[in-house]
């Protein structure tokens, strides 16, 4: 009962939160958006219902991993909006469709208890459409990593992403040695060099990060661990070497101040409009987001530090790391190893991903250009996270129940 008292006052925090951004935004020119008015009841509402919906029908699920997701789902479609309020709208589509991607993965996850037997199709796919990239993709923000279908344009890396944490939990479930784990070990390392050739860096070092740290706590083998580090740490000095722009991201990243009007502009407008919010920000609607490139995708966080300041900002991470708990948790009380290792995969390459990107834009390391998860727009990412997420909220419904019993 106090878990469930806890969270409602939690969920109503966050609604608050969300129709007061969007009312204050609704009056931000010193005329009345009902546009901004009706986003904000809609997103309040769809949150709500699916809270509900998902507490009532799914006995056992994290209701802080949901709550979770849900706010810093609103603060991405309230900064969205700020930004471009036709972006806004099409992160509202993807949501909708998220929901649906999330619940199908919860079924899934509830459904198999192991993928022994499709591994090397996956493997084969995953490998396939992250050489279309190289073939056919466009390159976006200095990253071939892209393909259009249909006029959209969906990043193959993101969705080799759930792949990867599958396979993972699925090698690993089966034993620690290298002889039962080599085949994922060698998929994920010619992902990350297909990756170097897309010059996708972000998704490089998420994969290696997410393989290493999945290896470490299956293994325990500290030894490989750093055989492996040394390794990924050779791989990055023979990348510095042979391609140009990483030399060029490494040069800005120590002194983007030398370069200011070209390559340096992102990097030091983020840290501007970061400073330029002090601890409190500057208000909803008051700061100057436009001055800072990829504002509503890579540098999403400097425009929510500017506007609502550093201790905001210090409170998403929280979340994250709450996160992290709550996956840790679930992950503990696994029924199976293989459903133990799935969580605590899906937990690792969400929270991994937003501190890198944010690592990037307060420059304690080179900027990699991926999104900060459920924050960001774009449709591939949302869609991504949210696949990842049902994978973690099935396994605690699988916790508590069996299948049979999961829906009530």
């Amino acid at each position: 009962m106090s878990e469930k008292i806890s969270s409602t006052a939690v969920l109503f925090l966050i609604t608050l939160f969300d129709l007061t951004g969007f009312g204050l935004l609704a009056f931000k020119d010193g005329r009345l958006d009902v546009t901004a008015i009706v986003i904000g009841i809609f997103l309040a509402a769809l949150l709500l219902f699916q809270y509900n919906i998902l507490t009532a029908f799914f006995n056992g699920i994290d209701r802080y991993v949901i709550i979770i997701m849900n706010f810093l789902i609103t603060v991405g479609v309230l900064v969205i909006y700020r930004i471009n309020p036709e972006y806004a709208f099409k992160q509202l589509i993807f949501l909708i469709l998220g929901l649906f991607v999330m619940v199908g993965a919860m079924y899934l996850t509830l459904r198999f208890k192991n993928l022994e037997k499709g591994r090397f199709v996956l493997m084969g796919i995953s490998i396939l459409i992250l050489l279309v990239a190289i073939v056919l993709g466009h390159e976006v923000g200095g990253s071939k990593n892209w393909i259009n279908l249909g006029g959209f344009s969906i990043q193959p890396s993101e969705l080799v992403k759930i792949v990867l944490v599958i396979l993972l939990a699925s090698y690993f479930a089966g034993g620690s040695s290298l002889k039962d784990t080599w085949p994922v070990l060698v998929f994920s390392a010619f992902c990350m060099v297909l990756l170097v050739v897309q010059k996708d860096l972000g998704a490089v070092m998420l994969y290696f990060g997410t393989t290493l740290i999945v290896f470490y706590v299956c293994t325990n083998n500290w030894l490989l661990s750093l055989i492996g580090i040394g390794t990924g740490a050779g791989g990055a000095v023979a990348a510095y070497k042979m391609f140009s722009h990483i030399r060029v991201r490494v040069a800005v990243w120590r002194n983007p101040w030398l370069d200011y009007q070209n390559y340096g502009y992102q990097i030091v407008q983020g840290l501007l409009a970061i400073a330029s919010g002090g601890l409190i920000g500057v208000g909803i609607g008051r700061g100057m987001p436009s001055l800072v490139p990829a504002r509503h995708t890579d540098y999403i966080f400097a425009v929510i530090c500017e506007e609502f300041g550093l201790i905001f900002g210090m409170a998403i991470l929280a979340f994250y790391i709450v996160l992290i708990i709550r996956g840790a948790i679930i992950a503990r009380y696994a029924k199976t190893r293989f459903h133990m290792i799935l969580a605590f995969g899906c937990t690792t390459i969400i929270s991994l991903q937003g501190f890198i990107i944010i690592a990037g834009v307060i420059k304690m390391i080179p900027l990699t250009g991926i999104t900060m998860p459920f924050v960001s727009y774009g449709g591939s990412s949302l869609l991504t996270c949210m696949a990842l997420m049902g994978i973690l909220l099935g396994v605690s419904i699988n916790n508590r129940d069996d299948l049979s019993d999961s829906i009530s």
